[in-house]
Parts: C-alpha cells; sequence; structure tokens
C-alpha cells in the first residue's frame, strides 16, 4: 500500500448533490469532512431544498474552507447536479457521496491509495451495508470485484454501487463522459457502461460506506415508476448489446430486460407464463454470440444469467412443472447456485 505521506498532495474532490436532507446532511457531510484522507475539494450542492438542508451546509462551510457550497436557483435534479460537479471538480479523483449516507473515515485513503497502485484502473468502488431509516435492519451488499467480472455484470446491471464510486477524472474529460438525464434513475448504469469503454473498474471487496434506503430515495423513487424504469433499462440493454453485435427481437428484449428486475417479473410471466425455457434461450442466444475477444468473464456472466433463471423459477412457480423442474438441474442454474453460495455464504469450490 501506498503512503499517506506519498498521497497527501492529491487532490480529491467529493461531490455531494443534496435535497431536503436536513435529517442526514450533517452527518453525511461530516463523514467526508472527518477523512484520514484531508486533501479534499468538498462539493455540496443544495438543489434548491425547502428545508434547513441550506442552512446545514452553509454553516458546515463557515467551519471547513474545503466545502464549496452551490445552490441552485430552482430544482435541476440528480443529473445536472452531478454534471454541474464534475465541472466545478479540481481534484485527479472525483468521489461520489449522497447526502443520506454515511462514509468510513479512511474510505478516500483507500481508494487513492488502489488507484494510484493500479494506473489502468479508471473507475473504483466498493461494498455497502445497507440501514435502514431506523437504522435497525443492516445488511451487507456486495458486487463483483475484478474488471472481467464487473464487464460480465453490465449485462445483468450496475456493477458498482453509485455513492461509493471513485473516478479519475482524466477519463471522463479526455472522453467527454458525463451523465445523461435521458436515462434519469438508471444514469449511473449508463455512464459506467459508457466509462467501461475507456477503461478498466474495479470493486474494493470491503465496506466503505454505510447506504441508507428511505422512501423519498433516488432508489425507492426509481422501483415505483416500473413503466418508465422499463423504457430506460431497455433501451441501455439494447444499445449495450449492439456493442457485441447482438441483436434480441422486440419480445426477446422485454422479457430480458424485465428479467432483470424482480418487480418486473410479472411481465415475464404473462409473456413466456411458467417456462423458463425461453428465458434460457435469450441468454444462450446472448453467450453464442459473444467472441474470444470479449473482456468479460463468460463463465460468470452464466452464473448472473443462472441466479435470474432461479429467480423465475420461483416466483412463476414453474418448479411445479416438469419443465420446471428440469431447468432447476440446467447448467444455468448449477452455476447460478454456486455463485449464491459463494457470494452470500462465503462458500469457495
Amino acid at each position: 500500500m501506498l503512503s499517506g505521506h506519498n498521497n497527501e498532495k492529491i487532490l480529491v474532490s467529493v461531490i455531494i448533490p443534496c435535497y431536503n436532507a436536513e435529517d442526514f446532511v450533517y452527518e453525511a457531510v461530516s463523514s467526508i469532512i472527518n477523512q484520514t484522507y484531508q486533501t479534499l475539494q468538498i462539493i455540496v450542492i443544495d438543489d434548491c431544498s425547502t428545508d434547513k438542508t441550506g442552512e446545514i451546509l452553509k454553516s458546515l462551510q463557515l467551519k471547513d474552507d474545503r466545502i464549496l457550497y452551490i445552490k441552485n436557483e430552482t430544482n435541476l435534479k440528480l443529473v445536472e447536479c452531478l454534471n454541474i460537479g464534475i465541472r466545478l471538480s479540481k481534484g485527479k479523483y472525483i468521489a461520489r457521496m449522497d447526502a443520506d449516507d454515511i462514509s468510513s473515515t479512511d474510505r478516500i485513503a483507500k481508494q487513492v491509495s488502489f488507484l494510484e497502485l493500479n494506473s489502468e484502473i479508471g473507475l473504483l468502488g466498493s461494498y455497502i451495508e445497507v440501514i435502514s431509516s431506523s437504522k435497525d435492519s443492516r445488511n451487507i451488499m456486495k458486487l463483483p470485484v475484478c474488471d472481467s467480472e464487473i464487464r460480465a455484470y453490465l449485462f445483468v446491471g450496475s456493477p458498482f454501487f453509485h455513492p461509493t464510486v471513485m473516478i479519475r477524472k482524466s477519463v471522463l474529460i479526455e472522453n467527454n463522459c458525463f451523465y445523461n438525464s435521458i436515462f434519469y434513475r438508471s444514469e449511473d448504469y449508463k455512464m459506467w457502461i459508457d466509462i467501461l469503454d475507456k477503461t478498466k473498474g474495479a470493486n474494493l471487496p470491503e465496506v466503505l460506506l454505510k447506504y441508507r434506503i428511505l422512501e423519498s430515495s433516488e432508489t425507492r423513487l426509481a422501483e415505483k415508476n416500473l413503466i418508465e424504469r422499463r423504457k430506460i433499462a431497455s433501451k441501455i440493454h439494447k444499445d449495450f448489446l449492439n456493442k457485441f453485435n447482438i441483436n434480441l427481437n422486440e419480445t426477446e428484449q422485454l422479457i430480458y430486460t424485465c428479467s432483470m428486475n424482480r418487480a418486473q417479473l410479472p411481465y415475464v410471466t404473462n409473456i413466456i407464463g411458467k417456462n423458463p425455457s425461453i428465458l434460457i434461450n435469450i441468454f444462450e442466444k446472448i453467450i453464442n454470440s459473444l467472441t474470444s475477444e470479449t473482456k468479460l468473464d463468460v463463465d460468470k456472466l452464466k452464473s448472473y444469467f443462472g441466479e435470474r433463471v432461479i429467480v423465475f423459477i420461483i416466483y412463476s412457480k414453474a418448479y411445479l412443472t416438469c419443465n420446471g423442474i428440469l431447468k432447476l438441474f440446467s447448467k444455468y442454474t448449477f452455476l447460478g447456485f454456486r455463485n449464491i453460495l459463494k457470494d452470500k455464504f462465503n462458500v469457495n469450490y
């Protein structure tokens, strides 16, 4: 590991969009202020809050001159706030943070150290600990660690927890990468696809952030608008598959997209009933279209697809049919079960 002395002159810009976050914003921003790594530009963007968020941010700014306080005259929403933060950032690295989360005190130090040691990595995240609003319910959530597995995970969802990421600013500026409002509430997923066209990614295999999910959070709001979310996800998936010259027909595209989100599974069963073979055939079409030149872990992709098949069989009760029982013992579900055991229970093979 690089020492703090070697890294201490490297400026990191931390972007924290804030909207009506008076209950948690002090704790969130303080978790950045109190980092063991102190060479920071802390960009807090008040997106026209109607509560005391602005007052809290201004009081923190008076105590710490590393804080740059920005007040939007109108509510611009998350995507534009993030792009404002990128344009204002002066650091070699840009770190994300939400106004209701808590970063571990050594988060920035560990991410800077890793990126300084691994120049080929341009996008870095970590595991998270999810906490409820009451702090009574907690669980650790993980995502793939290495670049090849991250690239495989792109086929099923976002391989980074957004508020954990640290990005090399040069990757963004040199490739004109910004968040796109067309993909609102999935803007991070699309951003990672674009960035990983230009650089490699990684996740540190440890919890560096406590992630709070509230009814008013972007995560919860996105879950409620299923139709709009499905349209956006379908466009992301279609554009992504096109990069590999994979062409699904309209029905296959809808089944594929909906199978990646449990809340969308009713749409899958409306189309294919309790027949997992149709879903597996779509996954096989994708797998068979990949060439040996792809940088992703194909076996890992099969396991991710296998997990989706398992979820579908359980949700649709396909296990009550002969075909469903047979597919529970297919190569995809075997890999899916193995992946679940490894990731959830630390069972290795």
